[in-house]
């Protein structure tokens, strides 16, 4: 499922969220901070949506269009990475979660190829998702959504991000579950974040 598909209900509550409301702030005023990025994480019944945006200099390095085949390399490389769920975040078996779609964005300015869905094609990003921001910065945004058979088992998720992103220092995360809302800042060297 993608962001434009996520339930009404699920996000308004997102974005009614005091630290999404934050990072809002921060990316209207033009932070970006390099190694830093921001992870949501919202149960709804069994559905599981997960949202991770970053600077692309986390993930790859550098921050423009790819201007070579070492860069196009290690950008295609990030975003195959990234659709894999499991690279990602990690979540209790017991949960019995399956992977529903991954939504992969990338600039408007990198060209056609915008977007990068799960179905292994590649899509004109023509819908307003342009995550650089006119001043050298450019983000990516990953979407994920899992039905889970056992949501009351979801009680802890490790980010498996910084083992494929080097470069990530530290997640900023919101997690979302009925009415509790709780924030956490996760590093390679504490990556679970409780999901109660």
């Amino acid at each position: 499922m993608s962001r434009s598909t996520l339930p009404l209900a699920l996000a308004a509550t997102l974005l009614a969220c005091p630290a999404l409301a934050h990072k809002e702030g921060h990316r209207q005023a033009g932070a970006h901070v390099h190694g830093l990025a921001s992870l949501s994480v919202a149960l709804d019944g069994n559905t599981l949506s997960v949202e991770l945006e970053s600077p692309l200099d986390s993930l790859v390095g550098f921050e423009h269009a790819p201007k070579n085949d070492a860069e196009r390399k290690a950008l295609d490389g990030a975003v195959a990475t990234l659709k894999d769920p499991a690279k990602v975040i990690a979540l209790p078996a017991a949960a019995g979660c399956k992977t529903g779609e991954a939504d992969i964005h990338l600039p408007d300015s990198f060209g056609p190829g915008g977007h990068a869905h799960d179905d292994g094609h590649k899509h004109d990003a023509k819908d307003g998702h342009d995550h650089g921001h006119g001043h050298g910065h450019a983000d990516l945004t990953a979407s994920y959504s899992f039905t889970c058979a056992t949501p009351s088992a979801l009680d802890k998720a490790e980010l498996a991000l910084f083992k494929a992103f080097p470069r990530m220092e530290k997640v900023e995360a919101t997690v979302l579950a009925g009415t509790a809302q709780k924030a956490a800042s996760l590093t390679p060297k504490r990556a679970s974040l409780d999901l109660r």
